[in-house]
């Protein structure tokens, strides 16, 4: 089966929702992405904005409801599909995203990621025989963390994040 997958970054119009079905739980949400173009002077201005509905299923739509509000930047990674349905006497065509990742767009805020165990698996914690010796062992749990409250997989700060919060050493790789 032929897909078409894109990947767009744009603005939530609005708070995502949550709605259950036969299939299980999806968070619906609006994004609005702007066109933007370089004028004679050097500067930029704003064009058409186009709006795309993205669906989150399952534990992807749990961390959406979680983390996302009006007004976050997001860059959504999914399959595209166009719907037709009738309106009025006429067909109206949506454009829709199933989305498979969304993250926050760190041009415009910054994250602190914090992955979810799974199945016994965390970053700081892979499968038996997953791990080189001497490998770098994931962020050091610090007095620091402790005290950090977690809302949802991403926090987003609006002032200065600690440089060395969360970060790999500088060793890596070498």
């Amino acid at each position: 089966m032929n897909k078409t997958t894109v990947t767009i970054c744009g603005r939530l119009v609005a708070d995502p929702e949550l709605r259950q079905t036969s299939k299980g739980d999806v968070a619906n949400m609006r994004i609005a992405v702007n066109e933007r173009r370089r004028e004679a002077d050097g500067g930029y201005a704003d064009g058409k904005s186009s709006f795309y509905s993205v669906s989150a299923w399952g534990e992807l739509g749990g961390e959406v409801m979680q983390c996302l509000r009006k007004g976050n930047c997001v860059v959504v990674h999914g399959t595209l599909r166009v719907n037709t349905f009738p309106s009025d006497g006429r067909n109206l065509e949506r454009v829709e995203v199933t989305a498979e990742h969304i993250g926050p767009d760190l041009r415009f805020g910054t994250a602190f990621y914090r992955p979810r165990p799974r199945s016994g698996r965390t970053a700081d914690n892979p499968a038996a025989g997953q791990q080189a010796a001497g490998a770098w062992q994931g962020r050091q749990v610090t007095e620091r963390a402790h005290e950090e409250e977690y809302t949802g997989a991403y926090d987003v700060v609006d002032g200065a994040a600690d440089p060395a919060d969360g970060r790999e050493p500088a060793s890596i790789g070498t």
